[in-house]
């Protein structure tokens, strides 16, 4: 899973991700591996939140936790995971952040075929590749939208919540390492 090059808050930063994507078949064949690389999170604070969303994800079943996903993130207008609905007022807002969500991954080499740009596993899959500093400046565009989503989801009950504040945390790890 870690690539040689990532720091250990980008490790970070894949496995929250991967953590927060849409649980179908590969994702679950994948999960005891991404379990096994949770305790190489270097971050104590970060680790415990993994842990405790794995401890989640698998004291429900497959299919109630795939209902509780789909509920929260897909059919919620309240806790979705693409970032450009939360502080935007209005269409030309939303596709202004859009166009700058696609920017960070077209400036980086990168297309999405799948998601829209503003979508978080992809957002914090793009983070782990590129360097520390763009990592940042990524997370750092991204901020305001991340605490909404993050406030969200704690009003809302997920345990989720704790993953999206380790994602501000590493923000300001990873901006710390390039100052």
């Amino acid at each position: 899973m870690p690539n040689r090059e990532m720091t250990s808050e980008q490790y970070a930063l894949q496995i929250i991700g991967f953590l927060l994507s849409y649980p179908d078949a590969a994702w679950r064949e994948q999960l005891s591996a991404v379990a096994d690389g949770i305790k190489d999170i270097a971050d104590a604070r970060t680790r415990q939140a993994c842990e405790a969303v794995l401890r989640h994800i698998n004291s429900l079943t497959v299919r109630d936790y795939e209902d509780e996903y789909v509920r929260a993130f897909d059919f919620s207008g309240n806790t979705n995971m693409y970032l450009a609905s939360y502080d935007c007022s209005n269409a030309g807002e939303q596709s202004e952040k859009l166009l700058a969500y696609k920017g960070f991954f077209e400036d980086n080499g990168f297309t999405l075929s799948k998601e829209l740009p503003d979508y978080v596993p992809a957002l914090l899959e793009l983070c782990a590749v590129v360097s520390p500093a763009v990592a940042a400046g990524i997370l750092a565009y991204a901020e305001e939208a991340l605490g909404l989503f993050k406030k969200r989801l704690a009003d809302s009950g997920y345990v989720q919540a704790q993953l999206v504040d380790c994602i501000l945390s590493s923000r300001r790890r990873l901006e710390g390492r390039t100052l």
